[in-house]
């Protein structure tokens, strides 16, 4: 017969922040197999508001940031509001392509030539979409996501465009082809529901799209006059072929009639930043990034996320990402770098000032696989990695893997948890002067940084997990850690 694992933890109800599902075991990587090293390189990331999604070169995709409106995709009802550190979205695999509309739905297109979905629903302020296919797109190519409407490109370069399911179950959208457009390279939605396509040609078209009752309304695709021939366009702005950047205004203007209003250039395209030669350009909130070719960052236009002017602390930049209050950036080495707003740790890392801002580019905290007995660790929960290069993991969604559970008590005003695992009873005294553990009665003195309670915490080194009959594996070159339980 198994007995019960206990685990206590009394700390003052009023300081806690959180509940078990946030309770973290930390495992030494100097006592686990290997090395530790940067995590597997990143090749796209793209900032929302107050959150952050990134894609890593095996096709597998990480988010982190603010989740109050389940935007994170994690939850299919909100009962976490901020992840801190990069966590895996289970589901995704072999993706290629990541899109969001930056107010919390996201895009993604596999190898296969598929279409998913997942984030903040439609139906409810805090109900959210776990990653899944959308039905009835195949042999995509590229995505753009917006506020109520989805784009594709097709192999073909043709265009599809859709309004978005009205409630969370998972239903056949019905997708049109956008009329005009053929031999399209390149799609951005700039603003809501407003889009532009690039042809092979260079010429820059946008349109607009309307729904009403799930009914999709598109205008009519309208080339942009002025420009040169263009490889990238980012809400008004865009990069020739050359590396010059140009920008223009799009607005709406009353027709002849006095009645309507049309969706036109009120703002004819000119040059900006002659001295510049870019290789991308990304839209905030009322500004651009830019993206020289030698990989340096400036900011053109007014944003929280630091002065306009070439971005410092950083170099090597292979692309970037501009959200409406942070930025993000990818280096030579596939690590990724936040600055800017980071209250909801949106920039991958701890908030460098009182007032919740980095003001200088931090790298981002290591994105590391969680696997137990080699599968996947099914946990809306990331493992972190400290300074000191323990490995912070998940309490409770850990012992659910290996069959066990944790039950919250409260108990006298303080919190008290129960893990059932195994046949052993483990008791912790973590608020003694002298804090430690009891293994089936026998008593183990342990040292502060062996154990916290901070913010509802649990935290204990590895050998807490070889006491119980745990076998750890640190591969660094894929930055993943497997527990598994030696038998």
């Amino acid at each position: 017969m198994s007995s019960a694992l206990t685990v206590v933890l009394r700390s003052k109800l009023l300081t806690l922040l959180s509940l078990l599902s946030l309770m973290y075991i930390p495992i030494s990587t100097a006592q686990a197999e290997g090395n530790v090293q940067r995590s597997t390189s990143f090749i796209k990331v793209e900032a929302g508001e107050f959150y952050s999604v990134g894609l890593r070169e095996d096709g597998s995709v990480w988010t982190w940031g603010r989740n109050l409106y389940s935007e994170l995709g994690l939850q299919e009802q909100m009962s976490v509001g901020a992840i801190t550190a990069p966590v895996r979205l289970l589901g995704l695999d072999h993706i290629q392509v990541i899109a969001t509309n930056n107010n919390g739905y996201q895009l993604a297109v596999k190898a296969d030539g598929t279409v998913w979905e997942w984030g903040r629903a439609t139906d409810s302020v805090k109900h959210g979409i776990l990653p899944r296919q959308i039905p009835g797109l195949t042999g995509i190519v590229s995505v753009a996501a917006g506020s109520s409407i989805g784009i594709a490109l097709r192999e073909d370069g043709s265009v599809l465009e859709w309004a978005r399911n009205q409630d969370s179950q998972v239903i056949a959208i019905n997708p049109i082809i956008v009329p005009g457009l053929k031999d399209v390279t390149k799609l951005v939605i700039a603003n809501g529901e407003t889009a532009y396509a690039i042809t092979q040609d260079g010429k820059v078209w946008y349109w607009n799209a309307a729904t009403t009752d799930g009914k999709l309304k598109l205008t009519k695709p309208t080339m942009i006059k002025g420009l040169p021939p263009m490889v990238q366009v980012a809400t008004s702005h865009g990069i020739d072929r050359k590396g010059q950047a140009w920008s223009w205004e799009l607005g709406y203007s009353l027709q002849s009639d006095l009645k309507t209003t049309q969706l036109t250039v009120t703002k004819q395209p000119k040059k900006f930043h002659p001295e510049l030669k870019l290789k991308e350009i990304r839209g905030g909130l009322n500004y651009s990034l830019l993206l020289t070719e030698k990989g340096d960052i400036y900011s053109y236009g007014f944003q929280f996320a630091g002065k306009e002017g070439k971005v410092s602390g950083i170099s090597k930049v292979t692309t970037i990402a501009a959200g409406s209050y942070h930025n993000l950036a990818i280096d030579s080495l596939g690590r990724v770098w936040g600055w800017g707003a980071d209250k909801w740790f949106e920039t991958g890392n701890n908030p460098g000032t009182p007032e919740g801002m980095v003001y200088r580019p931090a790298l981002m905290r290591d994105a590391i696989t969680m696997k137990v007995n080699g599968e996947p660790l099914k946990s809306m929960f990331p493992a972190m990695m400290r300074e000191d290069h323990t490995i912070l993991t998940p309490l409770k969604d850990v012992a659910r893997a290996f069959g066990g559970d944790v039950t919250v008590a409260v108990v006298d005003g303080y919190y008290a948890y129960t893990l059932q695992l195994e046949d052993k009873e483990i008791t912790f005294h973590i608020n003694d002067p002298e804090p430690y553990i009891l293994i089936n009665g026998n008593r183990v003195s342990i040292t502060k940084d062996m154990i916290s309670g901070t913010s509802g915490a649990i935290l204990v080194t590895s050998s807490f997990w070889r006491l119980l009959g745990f076998h750890l594996t640190w591969d660094s070159a894929a930055c993943e850690l497997n527990i598994a339980l030696d038998i």
